[in-house]
């Protein structure tokens, strides 16, 4: 898991375990399925997989299969997750 997504993980449960009235029910709500679709995220294995491909062809400096990946990647998570 990169460090964005612990940091963002890490907010988001300060928000859910909030015991004041700081945050209003729809925001613990919306924390939690925000939490939730991360850590499907993270757990999905080709999403991994795919991601590990793109740092590879990154660091290979590959342009052409960077975008045949990018491409992939944003087709396969709104097919997916919706976004």
């Amino acid at each position: 898991m990169d460090l964005s997504r612990e940091a963002d993980l890490i907010q988001l449960n300060q928000v859910i375990n909030d015991q004041t009235d700081k945050y209003t029910y729809h925001q613990k709500r919306r924390a939690r399925r925000t939490t939730s679709k991360i850590l499907k995220k993270i757990h999905d294995p080709y999403l991994k997989d795919t991601r590990m491909r793109l740092i590879r062809a990154t660091r290979a400096n590959d342009i052409a299969e960077i975008n045949k990946i990018s491409d992939t990647l944003q087709e396969y998570e709104r097919r997916t997750y919706g976004l």
